[in-house]
């Protein structure tokens, strides 16, 4: 028993058809533009070398404490926050 497809059975047209060597998956473009950037310096990684206070972790509570001490002594200390979750910067 044959299906008719009602046309030709010449399938797709070829410009459709991915070929050999012009298809690139998402994944290797990302990857060839990550290894680009792999140079690049991340924003916000300079920390100084000295600091009055230095806060790790920049969750609620860290980000409550520095935001705090710098209100109450807004040019007395120097307050630094260090974070290792880059969602957390942005």
């Amino acid at each position: 028993m044959s299906i008719d497809s009602g046309g030709s059975d010449s399938g797709p047209p070829p410009e459709r058809i991915p070929r050999a060597g012009k298809y690139r998956s998402a994944w290797t473009i990302l990857k060839e533009e990550i290894e680009g950037i792999s140079t690049m310096k991340p924003p916000g990684t300079d920390v100084p070398r000295e600091t009055d206070v230095l806060i790790v972790g920049g969750g609620v509570i860290g980000s409550a404490v520095a935001y705090w001490i710098k209100e109450r002594n807004p040019k007395g200390s120097n307050v630094v926050v260090v974070e290792r979750d880059p969602v957390v910067l942005k």
